[in-house]
């Protein structure tokens, strides 16, 4: 363990009563419970403050509760009453190299909330609410005036502030898809909650966590198995929260989804990966699952009509596609992917011949032309968030022209982020 505190005017000696200050009890109490301190860091901000300082280091070592080498004095000139200044101050005392290895790696970090000015004390709380004690208390140690023997020393317990700051950090964590650290800080959540009920559903968080990573891994099979390990029954504390999570279970769980060849639900969850993308400023990402969309639309549209993999070798489908051709009365137009699309692009937007959806065609035979999602792709140009946002929409209205169905499912996809969230507040996040 790694004590650190202030020096304040009643170190080492209180001057108005005959008992020992708060830096010295509290060394004597950690002690007698058998906790080892491998460093204790006096630091002090003022010629009083240092004085003090100094002074405590050589009574602890006279008292024999620490050796010399184990002490480090730190003293930073400044106002000890500016809040701005004694935390910067202490904050980066705490994250520097010399600190770390006065004791083990990631040993815990007790603080002495008694001692200095209010500014000084309120610093530790601080460290305490940011999670920067590593496992480590802040104590208080009560004037002997108005307590009893044997009860000066209490530790003070800040894990519900710190509490409120984890589920603000798992929800941030959720939204922008980091799910590995939404994991991490949710154990840390369920380790230091005051609640009962939240270290209850701590199974259920971990699997829609990792339910939610899967799906955006496009990895149903897990995501669903994640989902149903869920009872959802018990764990939800409102209906709301319950019939979301219902939804998206029902959602990944629907063999279509999974499915090898396209369909109107596969479709939409691309459709939905690249709005995920675009809000995470993913754009690459985004735009090669554009291009995915619109391949995807492509395929579905002639094995939905016309019983066609266009994704098989040309000879296998060669003879259905020239009979579809005499049959509808078309012109051959080859069979790459973008003739494929101006084939039945007519049949898709009754506006094909205007001058708007013309330069909508245009913008997708750039994005068709992007072969390898990448900057030496884009001659060492980034894709930027304008390039999503101008192929999106022509990609989404393709879906639902060509797939009407899809329009249904768009509505009521229950797997936004708002609902994310949603399911995760009905857990008690």
């Amino acid at each position: 363990m790694i004590l650190v505190t202030f020096a304040g005017t009643r170190d080492p000696i209180a001057y108005d009563t005959p008992e020992e200050g708060s830096i010295v009890t509290l060394c004597r109490y950690l002690a007698s419970r058998g906790e080892t301190v491998d460093a204790l860091w006096i630091l002090s901000m003022d010629v009083v403050g240092r004085r003090h300082a100094q002074d405590t280091q050589e009574w602890l070592a006279l008292e024999g509760l620490f050796h010399a080498d184990h002490m480090h004095l730190v003293h930073q000139e400044g106002n000890p009453a500016d809040h701005v200044a004694v935390t910067q101050f202490v904050f980066a005392v705490v994250q520097s190299p010399e600190f770390r290895r006065s004791s083990a790696e990631m040993a815990p970090i007790a603080f002495n909330g008694t001692s200095g000015t209010p500014a000084m004390k309120m610093s530790g709380f601080l460290l305490s609410i940011a999670g920067l004690l590593h496992g480590g208390q802040v104590w208080t140690v009560a004037n002997p005036t108005f307590v009893a023997e044997g009860s000066r020393v209490v530790p003070a317990h800040l894990d519900f502030v710190r509490e409120h700051i984890l589920r603000e950090q798992i929800r941030t964590a959720v939204h922008g898809s980091q799910f590995d650290t939404a994991l991490n800080i949710t154990r840390e959540w369920v380790t230091i909650t005051v609640h009962e009920g939240s270290r209850q559903v701590a199974g259920p968080v971990e699997h829609v966590l990792r339910a939610y990573q899967a799906q955006d891994l496009a990895n149903y099979a897990e995501a669903k198995t994640q989902m149903m390990a869920i009872p959802d029954a018990q764990v939800f504390r409102d209906v709301t929260a319950q019939t979301v999570f219902r939804a998206q279970r029902r959602w990944l769980a629907n063999a279509d989804l999974s499915a090898p060849t396209e369909n109107a639900l596969n479709l939409v969850e691309i459709l939905f990966a690249i709005a995920r993308y675009q809000t995470q400023e993913r754009y690459t990402d985004a735009l090669a699952r554009c291009r995915r969309l619109f391949e995807g639309i492509v395929y579905w549209y002639y094995q939905a009509h016309y019983q066609i993999d266009v994704r098989q070798p040309v000879s296998r489908w060669e003879e259905a596609w020239h009979a579809m051709l005499n049959r509808d009365h078309r012109s051959d137009h080859g069979t790459s992917l973008w003739a494929l699309a101006e084939h039945v692009f007519p049949d898709w937007v009754e506006t094909s011949e205007t001058t708007a959806w013309h330069e909508e065609k245009t913008m997708l035979r750039q994005m068709m032309d992007t072969r390898n999602h990448s900057l030496a792709a884009h001659g060492m140009q980034p894709v930027l968030a304008k390039d999503v946002s101008t192929v999106y929409p022509i990609v989404k209205k393709l879906l639902v022209a060509a797939a009407p169905k899809t329009t249904g499912y768009i509505l009521d996809y229950p797997l936004t982020q708002t609902k994310r969230q949603r399911v995760l507040q009905g857990l008690g996040l």
